[in-house]
């Protein structure tokens, strides 16, 4: 997390906003929210190698071999 801004990173490799799967600053969300929403949800899917509903970023990862399940 950027404590800084509120931005929730899906992992330390990414650096650029456009990635983060939530800001803990808007709409009155907690990390908890972010962590349990849609979009992190669907990429720990990926991360255990099974079919996702949504695509994330991490799909990329998985592609490339950089998320071994």
């Amino acid at each position: 997390m950027r404590a800084y801004s509120g931005s929730v990173s899906p992992c330390c490799a990414l650096y650029n906003q456009a990635f983060d799967f939530g800001n803990v600053f808007e709409s009155g969300k907690s990390f908890r929210d972010v962590w349990n929403g849609e979009r992190y949800i669907e990429s720990r899917k990926i991360v255990m190698g099974k079919r996702s509903r949504i695509k994330t970023v991490c799909e990329i990862c998985a592609k490339h071999g950089f998320i071994q399940s």
